[in-house]
C-alpha cells in the first residue's frame, strides 16, 4: 500500500519523504541539528515540486512531532520541471480521491443490497 498523498498547503509544510537504501539514517557529521538538538535524518522528497531532492529533516516519527527543520542537500529543480510534478502530483491526487469516492461509493451499494436480501433468505428459512 502507498503512503497516504495530500496536496501541500504550503511552503513551509515538512516535506512528505521517504527513506531510501542508498540514502537515509541520521546524518552524521554534517553538523547539522532539528529544532530539538538531535542529528537530523537523510530524508527524499515523494510529493510536490520537491519530488526526487534529498534533504536532512527531524528524526522524530510521528508527524504532530517532528520540528519543521529541512535542510535541502540538492538544489531546487527548475521552475518548468517544479510546474510539471505539482500537475503531475495532482493528476496522482485526484485519481487516488476518485477511486476512494468509487470503492465508498461499491461498499454502500454491498450493504443496500444486503439489507434487501437478508428479509428474503430469512423467509426461506
Amino acid at each position: 500500500m502507498s503512503p497516504p498523498l495530500s496536496p501541500p498547503e504550503s511552503e513551509h509544510e515538512i516535506p512528505q519523504s521517504l527513506e531510501v537504501p542508498d540514502w537515509g539514517g541520521v546524518a552524521q557529521g554534517t553538523g547539522f541539528h532539528c529544532w530539538h538538538g538531535r542529528r537530523p535524518r537523510r530524508k527524499f522528497c515523494y510529493a510536490d515540486k520537491n519530488t526526487g531532492r534529498r534533504f536532512l529533516g527531524c528524526p522524530l516519527e510521528e508527524d504532530e512531532d517532528q520540528c519543521r527543520f529541512v535542510h535541502w542537500c540538492d538544489p531546487e529543480w527548475p521552475a518548468r520541471a517544479q510546474r510539471a510534478m505539482v500537475d503531475l502530483w495532482g493528476v496522482v491526487f485526484d485519481s487516488r480521491t476518485a477511486e476512494e469516492a468509487a470503492r465508498r461509493e461499491a461498499q454502500e451499494a454491498i450493504r443496500t443490497k444486503e439489507a434487501e436480501v437478508r428479509p428474503t433468505l430469512t423467509r426461506r428459512e
